[in-house]
């Protein structure tokens, strides 16, 4: 089992030098039990444990190499079921390119934080002295921590990887929350088509309906289910990731505390991404549009990814049949 790359058509232009390799990194955190036995904890009013380990491609050690002075893009997905994981490589920037399939505002980081469900690549140019550098995906937001390292082999090294690794960041859910404000669409890079993917101004929409998600942890018939009453309202202290099958959406906003009318002020009407999981912080809320362009009646699922099998809630609307243009 592995990723499924889609690269875009030889017409595509794309906003960056084509990379001289790239590498699939799937991370994620793991549980010695079966999926029957997690199953059976939610079903008996439990939470799930706290996983065993995290692991990369799904094992405790791999290597990716390649060559002095060369850019290679990493793919990186967060496989998992319940822990958000920052992934960083020792001595390395990494230049954020894409996220999901939306090509992204190139700003570069020593680290990023990659939730459940969500995927983002980046650009590293191996421009170190030629040795071996750790790659380290380790957990967030959890008074233990668990750390498993790669290796970024320099084809031309004799040295080991060595020294101690790079810290994990110091920021909790606010710092976290930051910088996810800080990715960005690219609105001069081409999408699926020729045209730009800003194009399609989704800010001068006016929205026709507001849908509030808020999700709990109450027991139902003994069971633990992870419910919808009726946006992404966190209010449990743990985080939680939302999905949205088969459509993509912009997102337009973060924020702590209770959602309200007022916040609307705070949105990102010009340059959100699109994407298809987005995560939700404790004791906050995430804001997101949506243009659901199927035509007749159709049903869409909304998963919360954030508790493995828990749930999924169904929404159901009755849509324009006027396509809206793509973006």
């Amino acid at each position: 089992m592995g990723a499924i790359n889609i690269y875009e058509r030889p017409r595509i232009p794309i906003p960056f030098p084509v990379p001289d390799g790239d590498f699939t990194l799937l991370i994620g955190d793991w549980y010695k039990s079966s999926h029957k036995t997690l199953q059976a904890y939610l079903d008996s009013g439990r939470t799930l444990s706290f996983p065993d380990g995290v692991l990369i491609n799904g094992q405790t050690y791999s290597t990716f190499s390649g060559d002095q002075g060369k850019t290679y893009m990493f793919r990186i997905s967060n496989v998992g079921m319940s822990t958000s994981l920052n992934f960083r490589i020792q001595g390395h920037s990494m230049k954020l390119v894409e996220v999901e399939g939306s090509h992204t505002v190139q700003n570069m980081y020593d680290s990023l934080d990659v939730h459940v469900g969500q995927s983002v690549a980046v650009l590293v140019t191996l421009n170190q002295a030629p040795k071996d550098y750790y790659i380290i995906a380790s957990s967030r937001f959890n008074r233990k921590n668990l750390t498993t390292t790669a290796i970024l082999h320099y084809s031309n090294s004799r040295t080991p990887a060595s020294g101690p690794l790079p810290a994990a960041p110091s920021y909790g859910f606010h710092g976290s929350m930051m910088q996810a404000r800080t990715y960005r669409w690219n609105l001069t890079a081409s999408a699926a088509r020729p045209n730009p993917q800003g194009s399609y101004h989704y800010g001068k929409i006016t929205p026709t309906k507001t849908i509030v998600l808020a999700n709990s942890a109450p027991l139902i018939n003994g069971k633990r289910r992870y419910a919808v009453n009726r946006f992404f309202q966190n209010d449990e202290i743990t985080m939680q990731s939302w999905h949205l099958d088969g459509y993509d959406f912009w997102v337009i906003g973060y924020g702590n505390d209770q959602w309200t009318p007022a916040k609307r002020s705070l949105y990102n009407l010009d340059d959100a991404l699109t994407r298809h999981t987005v995560q939700v912080y404790p004791k906050s809320w995430t804001a997101i549009y949506v243009s659901l362009d199927n035509q007749g009646n159709v049903e869409h699922e909304v998963c919360n990814m954030g508790k493995a099998v828990s749930w999924a809630a169904i929404l159901s609307q009755s849509l324009d049949s006027s396509p809206q243009p793509c973006k």
